[in-house]
């Protein structure tokens, strides 16, 4: 897009990043190669979203949440999203998470060197919702309890106000004929109770919100230069299967496959060490346990982050190293009883 080439040089993408990647330490996977879908273009490739939705259906995933960048009525990064939409014969479920932090060039929300600004005032927050309605209708829009349709807020905080901002959104749906919406706080940035912010539920997202010991210093070869974190991710799943709901919060869980953001930060990168279609089976067999436990039939759901955050080196999409791995690991996790 014109953004991207006037920020980073023309013909940026994050591939450009990811196939750049250089191995950190001993036996460090990097760069992150992908296999069945290949290097493709959201854009170009008119075939690539019914390619990923075979996929993703093949595996028993449900549907895809959207990141969704609206800055006080300017959309970027939206010809993916639109384009599904427009595809009624594309029939998977989907719903939008609103990325609502302004964009810099740190790439972690901290505003600093700002690149797209983004506005929270009464009259920008009101305005979202009257633009997002029509999606809301559309009959593959991810509902839970009773049909009622789902939004993600990344970062809650950011808002002056945002009890009184869902409560108008509410009232919004309502005069266009949709009965109610769920409002879902993302665990990011420290937040937690979705009740302080206004919003019906929260949902994890790791790595926000997990711990695990700093390890630079138990890993071979690691590259003299390296000034990042790396941190044990078997301990991340211990860890994070022994999590409760202690404030008895509407509460969707979260896992993480691998994490690795050297393509995007090189060696000031944040690397999950051990990570590996096993482990992250493991957290899933319990996510969905706990799940199916805890939270009734029509929101039983669990978020993976990601579908295809190669810069992070998280994706489920297959790469050179694990194939199919993830995804098969996700499928088997689905069919534990």
């Amino acid at each position: 897009m014109p953004e991207n080439n006037e920020w980073w040089g023309k013909g940026f993408t994050e591939w450009t990043n990811v196939t750049k990647a250089l191995p950190l330490y001993e036996g460090h996977y990097q760069p992150q190669i992908p296999t069945d879908l290949g290097y493709y273009n959201l854009v170009e490739d008119k075939d690539i979203r019914e390619r990923q939705v075979e996929l993703a259906r093949k595996y028993s995933i449900f549907g895809f949440c959207y990141y969704y960048y609206w800055f006080n009525g300017k959309r970027l990064l939206e010809k993916p999203l639109n384009d599904m939409i427009a595809n009624k014969e594309l029939d998977f479920p989907f719903c939008i998470c609103w990325a609502n932090e302004s964009w810099s060039r740190r790439w972690d929300g901290q505003e600093k060197e700002l690149l797209m600004q983004q506005i929270h005032d009464e009259d920008s927050d009101k305005r979202f919702i009257e633009e997002v309605i029509p999606m809301l209708k559309d009959s593959r829009y991810i509902c839970i309890e009773d049909g009622v349709p789902i939004i993600l807020i990344y970062r809650a905080e950011l808002f002056p106000d945002l009890k009184n901002t869902v409560k108008f959104w509410k009232e919004k749906c309502q005069e266009n004929g949709i009965k109610d919406l769920h409002v879902c706080m993302v665990q990011s940035f420290g937040q937690q109770d979705p009740e302080l912010h206004g919003c019906d539920s929260a949902v994890e997202f790791p790595p926000h919100g997990v711990y695990a010991a700093e390890i630079s210093n138990q890993i071979k070869g690691l590259d003299p230069e390296f000034d990042g974190n790396i941190y044990n991710y078997r301990e991340v799943v211990e860890r994070n299967l022994r999590k409760k709901n202690s404030n008895d919060y509407k509460w969707f869980r979260g896992a993480m496959l691998s994490w690795d953001n050297t393509a995007r930060r090189k060696k000031s990168s944040n690397i999950f060490f051990d990570a590996s279609p096993a482990e992250y089976e493991k957290w899933m067999i319990g996510l969905i346990d706990y799940t199916r436990k805890f939270n009734r039939k029509d929101n039983q759901v669990v978020f993976v982050n990601a579908w295809n955050e190669w810069a992070e080196g998280t994706h489920l999409e297959p790469d050179t190293k694990y194939g199919h791995g993830y995804l098969e690991a996700t499928q088997r996790a689905l069919n534990v009883r």
